[in-house]
């Protein structure tokens, strides 16, 4: 007979109906494990055999089975057993229908703009073509517009021809007649065979003229153009000043520079001079920033006119000849027009071409050549 409990602290309780064939019979208590049993040394009892007899009838009738005793609480959940092998994946399912789609979440913000990358170079202007043929002229061609505004009363067709009346060439050196030098100091006027050139030294005392003997001859109903070609290799500093155009002391129009008004356009009327500064040039300023593109630099040399009409009253124009920025052809660019306001343009339009430079009291070496 095998107790209830293998190993246990407390009583320990079994209990067995022993068939006894013969008697008399020996019954022990064992300990049948490899360990040690203890018995509290406080309870005066440390083992109990309780003995009752059930006699036994020979061949008697098996009584009827009693009632099924209360079910036992449930033992405790034996462990999971291994897994068994997993079956075959059964057949895909039939697609089901496409859901509706949702709703357009909201547009997020709008990236930084990114950097603009640098403008490579512009490439190189390729040949120009080969000028065509001329076309044949028209057998029925006419001038249009022939008429009073551009014919005679003759109905003659009018047209205009310039008319040369002061030329002075450099590259034949000064001459007595047709040129007038006036110095001050140490100043010089000269020639280098190709150009006329003025020049101061270091002398603030210092200033250099040249004048054409002749004077302009201004014809009513024509326009007058005067030109110089002026090549100014520095700058003037401090009070220094040089100027070129047709003018005298009185009277006249011109191109400047000093320090105190850069490149300038004069109109000089009765000894009063009206500037105005390159950057104040109603047409072009020729800074890179007017029509042409064009940028004047001085030093490169440079065609300055001069047109003028004069009944007294009239436009005064000035022009500079410079090559293109782009096609490098020379071409004539007005830069700035001048309309004079309750009088006279000049007091008189017959003036002689003139170029001058003044140390003004500037102790610096100064020149200007004249082509």
């Amino acid at each position: 007979m095998i107790g209830n409990s293998p190993i246990k602290t407390g009583d320990v309780v079994g209990f067995a109906i022993i068939q006894v064939d013969s008697a008399p019979i020996a019954l022990r208590l064992i300990n049948s494990t490899s360990n040690s049993v203890f018995y509290s040394t406080l309870v005066p009892i440390k083992a109990n055999l309780v003995l009752g007899e059930i006699p036994v009838e020979a061949g008697s009738i098996t009584g009827t089975t009693g009632v099924t005793g209360p079910t036992g609480s449930t033992g405790l959940t034996g462990s999971t057993g291994v897994a068994g092998v997993a079956g075959d994946t059964g057949a895909t399912g039939a697609r089901g229908s496409t859901g509706a789609t949702g709703v357009t979440g909201v547009t997020g913000d709008t990236g930084a703009t990114g950097a603009t990358e640098v403008t490579g170079p512009t490439g190189a202007t390729g040949a120009t073509g080969a000028t065509g043929e001329t076309g044949a002229f028209g057998t029925t061609a006419s001038i249009a517009n022939v008429g009073p505004d551009v014919s005679s009363q003759f109905n003659e067709l009018r047209t205009a021809e310039k008319m040369p009346i002061i030329e002075l060439i450099s590259v034949y050196g000064l001459s007595n007649l047709r040129d007038i030098t006036t110095t001050t100091g140490a100043g010089t006027v000269g020639s280098n065979n190709t150009e006329f050139q003025l020049t101061t030294t270091a002398s603030g005392a210092d200033s250099a003229a040249l004048d054409s003997s002749e004077r302009g001859r201004y014809e009513p109903g024509l326009a007058g153009e005067a030109g110089i070609g002026v090549r100014l290799p520095a700058p003037p500093t401090g009070a220094q000043v040089a100027r070129w155009g047709l003018f005298d002391a009185q009277n006249g129009a011109f191109f400047g520079q000093d320090v105190a008004n850069g490149i300038f356009i004069d109109i000089r009327r009765a000894g009063v001079d009206t500037i105005v500064s390159q950057s104040s040039w109603n047409v072009d300023k020729l800074d890179g920033t007017g029509p042409s593109g064009a940028t004047l630099t001085l030093y490169e040399g440079n065609i300055y006119q001069i047109v003028f009409t004069w009944y007294g009253y009239g436009v005064i124009e000035f022009r500079v000849v410079i090559p293109d920025p782009t096609t490098l052809a020379q071409e004539v660019i007005t830069v700035n027009r001048f309309t004079p306001t309750g009088q006279m343009s000049f007091a008189d339009p017959n003036q002689p071409l003139r170029a001058e430079i003044n140390n003004a009291g500037t102790a610096t070496s100064f020149n200007l050549f004249v082509g």
